[in-house]
């Protein structure tokens, strides 16, 4: 019986296992049915790809892009496309040209039917001999970001181009970038050359392969894994071999050995790349769940036509490529997965399975959620469904002292001198908590930190400075691996009459700063990443991800910045007067703020906006506004009790549903009172102010701990475990 009724589903997934397992097919379709006319370069998400094409009568080149089935040459004069972005962005170059001995080349950028240049970082020297300026964009992502490869007489370097900013990176070459900003490429290490990782704040060395000295990087995709080639072994054997870069370590591909190079990555992992045979002619691979695949094995009995290149594959197994018949005439080609006969075979029986399963049966008794989780071991679930209890460390031994702002997940804490604190010393100061230590940033750099990413990246606002006589300004600052620096400005004030300030609000872990900037003429939100500005069509921002995605407020409604559109995150309240500011927001694009709610008597409530909609959370009458929010979904925020003063707040977690006074989840603190939540990360830790003799407030952290029912119902489970496996081996005896 045990077997009957439980392992037909274990079977069911072992059958759609070994459909997944078996080795993959593909349809083979010509892009262009013309010989030797076109080669494709890449293919997105969407199916769509990008390439060049030769006029067969003219001979010039051009550039075209292949949607639906159809293929579309674009405008002159783009006349090679290196790359497509999942919203169809197309970055390339013109074709070389040499005009009374100057030779120049222009990279190009095509979207929506508009053909942009995109300028050089370098001009050449008219006394060079010959001049030339070289300017090739060879990647982009959807939000529109070209990374390219310029050059003029001696100098050649890799750059960035993004909202009409151009910056020059410190790599020598680049091949791709991805949707969070990372370019791969190589540049010089040493004496050595090999393959790199811009970061958006760092170039990292991604090595060589056993005992080589060359390495490059082909493609990257959006998890930051890596492919190319790197030079490998030594003496006669020594080739270049195929390469993936991941989780910080260089891994060969194959074991061929004769040269060989990795062209392309999905974010499935997937590689695709092309060996060379003896007779000089490629053979393309496909590398897939640790398994390298011939290509040409993959097309069914018989193939009229041989393929020779594989140049890029998307998230849906499609692959571009070169296929030859056997006259020596090569087409653009796309390879898409079909399903074997084994596979429909085995999810017909699968199917069956299932209707067998659903078939009509007498009801059962069921466990209650609690009970199923005991006998599952999971009493510590169980009891997680109460609110945690919190210990309470005081990060700072003087009252008045300091001030956090912000947690990131291995628990740094940042922050700075409170108010007093700082009017008392003549000067402010930021602070970094770590390990039970806390550290002063640079005093003459850094008053007070905002924000800190999962790398430590440290955002904020720097000291008071002179900027004319009897006038002082607060401007934006970063921290990072020991160095601090004030933030460019976005929006300069009058030097005759300066006023107003600029704080960095956040940073993200590829250390891309979110800075506001207050002045006489309005407030805007900007970015600032590897040296480029960007202006944000928002008037004040809270919060960034790593997705990129920024939180803040426009015209007094929240809003969400997002890949170059901004989302009106909505309101509670139909009032003419209604309006709502976002506060926080987790890497899921989830925000949370506080917006105008009620019918008769209007008041500031906490909200959370996911799933396109913006919903109150919590039932408190007074005011009250979310402040943050984890990864979980577990929200930080603050309220007025009846009767409060204006200087009177409590604070508050909304977890799993329910809303708790974080007063009443403290074990072992009597007498404190939890004055303000700043910040919660995923460990479900908590910073904030705790107070106690009234207005005695400390710098404070929150951990939850384990509750004495917990252990107890976590013995329990242990104990209906093992009594139910008991009887079952009963049964089975």
């Amino acid at each position: 019986m045990v077997f009957r009724f439980h392992a037909l589903p274990a079977l069911l997934m072992l059958a759609l296992a070994g459909a997944a397992a078996a080795t993959p097919q593909y349809r083979l379709t010509l892009l262009d049915p013309a010989p030797n006319a076109s080669s494709a370069n890449a293919i997105n998400s969407r199916g769509e790809i990008a390439g060049d094409w030769r006029d067969p009568l003219t001979g010039v080149q051009r550039a075209f892009a292949w949607r639906s089935g159809q293929m579309s040459v674009l405008p002159e004069p783009m006349a090679t496309a290196r790359a497509i972005s999942g919203q169809g962005h197309i970055a390339g170059a013109t074709n070389t040209v040499t005009v009374q001995g100057f030779t120049f080349r222009n990279a190009t950028l095509y979207y929506q039917g508009e053909l942009r240049t995109v300028p050089n970082p370098f001009s050449a020297d008219p006394q060079g001999a010959p001049p030339f300026e070289v300017n090739t964009a060879v990647g982009v992502n959807s939000a529109g970001t070209v990374v390219g490869n310029a050059g003029a007489n001696r100098r050649t370097s890799a750059y960035l181009f993004a909202n009409q900013a151009l910056t020059v990176l410190p790599m020598m070459w680049s091949s791709a970038i991805n949707e969070q900003g990372q370019v791969a490429g190589r540049t010089f290490f040493g004496n050595s050359e090999h393959a790199a990782l811009y970061d958006g704040v760092r170039v990292i060395d991604l090595g060589a392969l056993e005992q080589g000295r060359f390495s490059n990087a082909s493609d990257l995709n959006d998890h930051g894994w890596v492919v190319g080639s790197s030079t490998y072994g030594t003496g006669p054997g020594q080739h270049t071999h195929s390469f993936v870069y991941r989780n910080g370590q260089m891994q060969a591909i194959g074991d061929w050995l004769t040269d060989n190079q990795a062209n392309a990555v999905n974010n499935d992992g997937a590689v695709v790349g092309t060996v060379q045979g003896p007779s000089g002619q490629g053979s393309p691979y496909l590398y897939q769940g640790g398994l390298v695949y011939d290509l040409n094995t993959l097309l069914g009995p018989d193939p009229a036509l041989r393929l020779v290149s594989a140049a890029d594959i998307n998230d849906a197994g499609q692959i571009i490529g070169q296929a030859c018949d056997t006259a020596g005439a090569c087409f653009a080609a796309l390879l898409t997965p079909v399903p074997e006969p084994a596979a429909w075979g085995m999810l017909a029986a699968g199917l069956g399975v299932l209707a067998w399963l659903r078939r009509p049966r007498r009801p059962r008794p069921r466990l209650s959620r609690c009970a199923a989780a005991i006998l599952l071991g999971g009493a510590g679930a169980c009891a997680m469904a109460s609110p945690a209890r919190y210990s309470l460390t005081l990060l700072d031994g003087v009252a008045r002292a300091s001030v956090p702002r912000a947690i990131n997940n291995a628990g740094v804490v940042v922050g700075g001198m409170s108010s007093d604190y700082g009017q008392m010393l003549g000067e402010g100061r930021a602070f970094m908590w770590k390990a039970g230590q806390m550290t002063w940033l640079p005093e003459l750099d850094m008053s007070m930190a905002l924000a800190v990413s999962e790398r430590g990246h440290v955002a904020g606002i720097g000291q008071l400075t002179s900027v004319g006589p009897g006038w002082f300004e607060l401007h934006a600052a970063s921290y990072y691996e020991g160095k601090a620096g004030a933030v460019p400005e976005a929006f300069p004030g009058d030097p005759a009459r300066p006023s107003g300030y600029t704080a960095a609000q956040g940073v993200n872990s590829s250390g891309t700063l979110l800075v506001n900037s207050h002045r006489p003429g309005g407030d805007h939100a900007y970015t600032y990443a590897g040296g480029v500005i960007t202006v944000l069509p928002m008037d004040t921002a809270a919060a960034i991800n790593d997705a990129g995605q920024v939180a803040g407020a426009s015209g007094g409604r929240a809003v969400l910045y997002d890949r170059g559109r901004v989302i009106d995150l909505g309101l509670l309240s139909s009032a003419p007067s209604a309006v709502a500011v976002a506060r926080g927001m987790n890497e899921a694009g989830a925000v949370v703020g506080g917006a105008t709610y009620g019918g008769g008597a209007l008041h500031q409530h906490s909200f959370l906006y996911e799933g396109g909609r913006m919903r109150a959370i919590g039932s408190l009458e007074g005011d009250n506004a979310a402040v943050a929010v984890n990864n979980r979904g577990d929200v930080v925020g603050y309220f007025s009790k009846a009767g409060d003063g204006p200087a009177d707040r409590h604070s508050y977690l909304y977890s799993g549903g329910v809303q708790s006074d974080l007063d009443a989840l403290l074990a072992d603190a009597p007498g404190w009172h939890i004055a303000s939540a700043a910040d919660i990360n995923d460990g479900g830790q908590i910073v904030g102010l705790a107070c106690r003799n009234g207005d005695l407030c400390y710098s404070a952290l929150l951990s939850p701990v384990p509750e004495p029912a917990s252990w107890g119902m976590l013995a329990a489970g242990m104990g209906a475990v093992a009594v139910a496996r008991g009887r079952l081996r009963q049964r089975g005896g």
